[in-house]
């Protein structure tokens, strides 16, 4: 049996108990959570307080009480306020005997005092701005809390709810919180008529429906100022029946208030209302020919029923119209719909038709009797007083009653038959009109006589008088010859009428015949006789006909007051013959000679008419028509070349305005010269097909004009103004420009003295074929063109020029660039004459010229090429402006130079830039070397510039000292060759930023992150230990290499601190940091027990909640065959404490 030795330390802390078991004091409610000021009569319900309890009331100048325990769970507290806050609350919290606070109540402190009624709404007046919970109150009849009503918060002093049936069940209303489920307070509340509807059942029947209506109750109505209680009321408890007198309610809206007697509270209480008409009728309009009414209304009616006019109810239309049955009278209308009246009620009347006259009054006989329809003398079930009435009005304008009236209904037709007597037997109008103002007249009249009419002189309007009987103003028309003779008046008794006429209808048997005279009254009383004669007078000349002077014709003279019988005609003094007056006095036509002087033809002549001797007039009105001036001849000028116009004829004067135009443009400056001449200013450009084709010559003389074909252009020679070119010995279309070059019939061209041949003209080209074989000294020197058309018209000019040849290049020396020298330049048409030479973008300067074939210049052999020695150069010659160019000029290729070149790293490929001179090349043959290793070409898109190669080298060649540079050489074409020491690799300076974890004793890889790491004689170690077989990563960012992670810790059992980590590159260039890190080992898990069980690791035991002060450690070892480790950790988990137990064996 093994020996064993147990120690254990216990650590106890007593502050781990009671706040484990300790329990909060809570305040849960108030019942109610509103009410008085004094809070004994609201119990309180706690949890957990206890005794020794001392509570705490904000609010109050009582700041702590010692609460009066009624249970474990019920205190109350005895005090009173009133409160001291704004808020009108109370703040409620208590502190237990260990001094722990509870939650804080709020309390409301609220009064009620009185109530207002609003039809079914129902306000409660106080302070009600305590209330803690505003949407959390309800009412209802305490202590029975089924029937609940919500109260609304209104403002801090009113607060409302409404009226139901259910509250006026009980009389014990009182406020409930639904928070506590409390009630609060019974209140004497007395409630008043509720009002739900009101309606009339029919024209005095008013029906109230609600509740609360006691035996005991009125109903007025409020109607235009005045207050009208019902005579008569029926109740029931949800209804009241009243009788009032219907034909008060014209408006549609009026105030309706009912009245109760509350036995509860000895006190009566009113509710006022609005009733509205469904249908609210504001007037009517009457179609008397159709006998229908149109209702001016608002608001909607189901099937609407007028009554009020009638015995029977009259169907209204949607459109809100109906037909007045014949029986219908004036009286008040109202609408009902489905048996309940729905609109106010309105007076309304048809109107009245009188249909015929059965009785005219005659001389023996004044009385008149009519029939008719809606000729009532009574209204309709009321007392209306005279709803219709009767006048007269003759046609004097003059007025009369109908008296002795007599109205009787005839059944038979449903028609009236009225009898009355009248004054006077005189045409009159009957109107009947009702008290609505609905009106219809007849006219009653007698045919009139017309006696005698007064006269008027011809076409002098004035005033006629008519005389005879029945005349009468009601739509009078008085017409004198067909014409109306307006603004006619009658006089007192009908027997004369004054109106005014025109006098301007022509008598046609000239003033010795009467004109009809016609009067009509009213459309149906005529009457007509010939009796209106015009007054013989003087005639009146207003207007005669011209003729054209010097060319004898008709006058034609109109006016009025033409006689027949001895006339006499004079124009200008002259007579007129062959004198012809017409019918009508208006016109006379006669024969004029034309020959009178016309002056200056603006001055009218005077026209003389005369009659019998004795009757005449004599006015100026006679205008002579100018005659067109008569053109002759007119003079030439040469075309295109202005001049003076001498144009002859006739009837040029007398003359304010001359315009003159020649073939359409003017001819400006014109001076008369008496009746016969006239010179005016042409500039001779208007063109013309043919020279000898005539050209009109327009004169226009104070707007009297003529035209006539006179004018003719003199031709001039043809104008040579340029000429087109050809190249010398080169055949070809030679165009010459001018003009005047048609027409022509026989064209001749000559250039130099040699025929142009098929010459072809327009008015400003010449085209013709050229040999341009005629020699010239210079090509600066013009040739002479001669032109001739029709052997008559010629001219000459030096204006032909041949076109400078070309220069051709077609080949040049060369010259090493950079080295200036002479080139010499072959090809042909090189001449001295402005000659500029220019090799790529550089002058070749002193250029002199050898022969037309040979030129030589100095140029500088600096224009650079990207390939000097393959890419040629531009070579241009220009002499005189004229230019010829060739690509020929090449450089002799010099060897090429190398002066640097780009490094890289030893063993890390890469792209190199070796920089020089003349290093361009487009071969095949181009080779580059690095230390004897290739540079390669990327692809052919990346050729040598003269400057630079661009190519890929692996960095491979072996060096002892990267302070010694490698050979680059260059071989273009193998012949062209250098070589120079200008490659250095980069010297490396390390760094070590980061190196991954191995476990400790396991072998594994370790990843170093740096930077610039060569793989050149490279040495890593770990904590001193060699990392074995390192390698670079491409870019030299990265080393990874094989570690034994066998080197010591700095620390025993310390894995926190860092190991160093060093790399050396050719044992030169270092780098160092402390950052690889082991990974700590595993820990072993726990064996199994002597029961072969494995030891359990979870919580063994859950406490209350409370708070946990400390931790208990127990500590056992054991001396013998094994030693075990315990830890016991007590920790708090949100609402519990967990103990943890762990266990290791050794």
């Amino acid at each position: 049996m093994n020996n064993k030795i147990y120690i254990f330390v216990f650590l106890f802390f007593t502050c781990l108990i009671d706040p484990l078991l300790a329990q909060t004091p809570k305040l849960d409610k108030i019942s109610p959570s509103f009410g008085g000021t004094v809070l004994r009569f609201y119990p309180i319900t706690v949890s957990n307080l206890g005794a020794g309890a001392t509570c705490y009331v904000q609010g109050l100048t009582t700041v702590s009480i010692a609460p009066t325990i009624m249970s474990s769970t019920q205190i109350i507290l005895d005090v009173q306020g009133p409160a001291t806050t704004s808020s009108k609350q109370y703040s409620i919290y208590c502190k237990n005997a260990g001094g722990v606070a509870t939650n804080t109540l709020t309390f409301g402190v609220v009064n009620f005092v009185d109530n207002i009624q609003q039809n079914d709404d129902m306000y409660l007046l106080n302070d009600w701005y305590g209330l803690p919970n505003k949407d959390q109150v309800s009412i209802g009849n305490y202590p029975n809390a089924a029937y609940l009503t919500k109260v609304d918060y209104v403002n801090a002093t009113h607060i409302k709810y409404k009226v139901s049936r259910e509250m006026l069940a009980g009389q014990t209303p009182s406020l409930y919180d639904v928070t506590t489920s409390a009630f609060w307070s019974i209140m004497n509340l007395g409630y008043g008529p509720v009002i739900q509807s009101a309606n009339f059942l029919a024209l005095n029947s008013f029906n109230i429906l609600g509740y609360t209506f006691p035996g005991l109750s009125q109903v007025s109505f409020l109607l235009d100022g005045t207050t009208i209680i019902s005579p008569s009321i029926s109740v029931s408890p949800e209804s009241l029946d009243c009788r009032t007198d219907g034909l008060l309610f014209l408006q549609p809206r009026f105030m309706y208030t009912v009245k109760i007697y509350n036995s509860f509270q000895d006190r009566i209480f009113s509710t006022d209302m609005i009733f509205q008409f469904n249908y609210n009728l504001n007037g009517y309009t009457n179609s008397a020919d159709e006998g229908t009414c149109t209702l001016i209304s608002f608001g909607l009616a189901l099937n609407p029923i007028a009554w009020g006019i009638s015995p029977t109810g009259i169907p209204v239309a949607q459109d809100n119209t109906f037909k007045y049955p014949l029986d219908a009278k004036c009286g008040y209308l109202f609408t009902t719909s489905n048996s309940i009246r729905a609109s106010n009620h309105l007076l309304v009347c048809p109107t009245p038709n009188i249909t015929s006259i059965v009785t005219k009054p005659d001389g023996s006989n004044k009385l008149l009797v009519f029939k008719g329809n809606f000729l009532a003398q009574q209204s309709f079930d009321s007392d209306i007083p005279t709803p219709l009435t009767y006048s007269i009005t003759y046609g004097d304008g003059t007025t009369a009653t109908c008296s002795n009236l007599n109205t009787l209904w005839i059944t038979e037709d449903s028609s009236y038959t009225v009898s009355c007597n009248i004054p006077q037997v005189y045409t009159f109008r009957l109107e009947a009109k009702t008290i609505t103002n609905d009106y219809h007249s007849v006219l009653v009249g007698y045919t009139p006589t017309i006696t005698s009419c007064s006269s008027l002189d011809y076409l002098v309007p004035g005033k006629v008088s008519i005389k005879g009987t029945q005349f009468a103003s009601f739509n009078l028309l008085v017409q004198i010859g067909g014409k109306t003779c307006t603004n006619p008046t009658v006089n007192t008794g009908g027997t004369q009428i004054i109106c005014d006429f025109t006098a301007d209808i022509a008598d046609p048997d000239n003033f010795y015949k009467a004109l009809s005279v016609t009067v009509s009254v009213g459309s149906l009383y005529n009457t007509s006789s010939d009796l209106f004669y015009y007054n013989k007078r003087n005639p009146t000349v207003n207007s005669a006909t011209p003729t054209t002077y010097d060319t004898a014709g008709v006058v034609t003279i109109s006016g009025y007051a033409f006689l027949q019988n001895d006339v006499v005609v004079t124009i200008g003094g002259l007579a007129c013959t062959n004198i012809v007056v017409n019918a009508h006095g208006n016109q006379i036509t006669s024969s004029f000679a034309s020959t009178v002087p016309p002056g200056d033809y603006k001055t009218p002549l005077d026209v003389y008419v005369g009659f019998e001797s004795k009757y005449s007039d004599n006015k100026p009105v006679f205008y002579y028509n100018r005659p067109s001036p008569v053109l002759l001849s007119s003079s030439s000028t040469t075309y295109d070349t202005p001049g003076q116009v001498t144009i002859l004829g006739k009837y040029f004067s007398p003359s304010s305005t001359i315009d003159i135009t020649i073939g359409g443009a003017p001819c400006t400056g014109a001076i008369r010269t008496g009746d016969t001449k006239i010179v005016c200013d042409f500039d001779s450009r208007v063109s013309v097909i043919n020279y000898s084709d005539l050209l009109d010559v327009n004169v226009t003389i104070d707007s009297v004009y003529t035209s006539k074909p006179l004018f003719k252009y003199i031709r001039p020679n043809p104008f040579i103004s340029s000429s087109s070119s050809l190249s010398y010995n080169s055949a070809g279309i030679v165009s010459i420009i001018g003009k005047y070059y048609t027409p022509a019939t026989d064209l001749v061209v000559t250039i130099g003295g040699k025929t142009c041949t098929s010459p072809s003209a327009t008015e400003s080209k010449i085209t013709c074929l050229f040999s341009a074989d005629v020699p010239v000294a210079d090509f600066n020197d013009p040739l002479t063109i001669s032109v001739s058309i029709d052997s008559q018209f010629t001219s000459s000019k030096d204006v032909f020029y041949y076109n400078r040849p070309t220069p051709t290049i077609t080949s040049v020396s060369t010259l090493v660039y950079n080295q200036a020298g002479i080139v010499t330049i072959k090809g042909t048409y090189f001449a001295i004459d402005d000659l500029i030479v220019t090799i790529g973008d550089g002058e070749c300067a002193l250029p002199n010229v050898v022969s037309t074939s040979e030129i030589t210049c100095t140029f500088q052999a600096d224009i650079p090429t990207n390939d000097y020695f393959i890419d040629p150069l531009l070579v241009v010659v220009s002499v005189n402006s004229t230019s010829g160019s060739n690509s020929v000029f090449y450089y002799t290729r010099p060897d090429p130079v190398i002066t640097s070149s780009s490094s890289l790293f030893f063993n890390q490929a890469g792209s190199i830039t070796i920089k020089g001179s003349y290093l361009a090349y487009k071969g095949n043959d181009y080779i580059v070397q690095v230390g004897g290793s290739a540079c390669i070409l990327p692809n052919p898109n990346h050729q040598p510039t003269k400057d630079q190669i661009v190519c890929n080298y692996k960095s491979n060649v072996q060096i002892s000292d990267y302070s010694t540079p490698l050979e680059v050489s260059v071989s273009i074409d193998s012949k062209h060759i250098v070589k120079s020491h200008v490659f250095y690799y980069i010297k490396p300076n390390p760094s070590i930023s980061s190196a991954s974890s191995t476990v400790y004793n396991i072998s594994s890889n370790v990843t170093i992150t740096g930077t610039q790491f060569v793989h050149d004689d490279l040495v890593v170690t770990i904590g001193q230990v060699e990392c074995t077989s390192p390698s670079v990563s491409q870019d030299g960012n990265t080393i990874v290499c094989y570690f034994s992670s066998n080197a010591t810790l700095v620390t025993s059992g310390d894995y926190q601190t860092p190991l160093e980590v060093f790399v050396s590159i050719k044992s030169t260039y270092t780098a160092k940091n402390s950052v690889f890190y082991y990974t700590i080992p595993s820990i072993p898990q726990p064996e199994p027990n002597n029961n072969n069980e494995p030891v359990s690791t979870q919580p063994t035991k859950s406490l209350s909640s409370g708070k946990i002060a400390a931790i208990i450690v127990c500590l056992v070892v054991g001396v013998g065959a094994a030693t075990t480790a315990a830890v016991i950790l007590i920790q708090k988990k949100r609402n519990r404490v967990d103990l943890m137990l762990s266990m290791k064996k050794y």
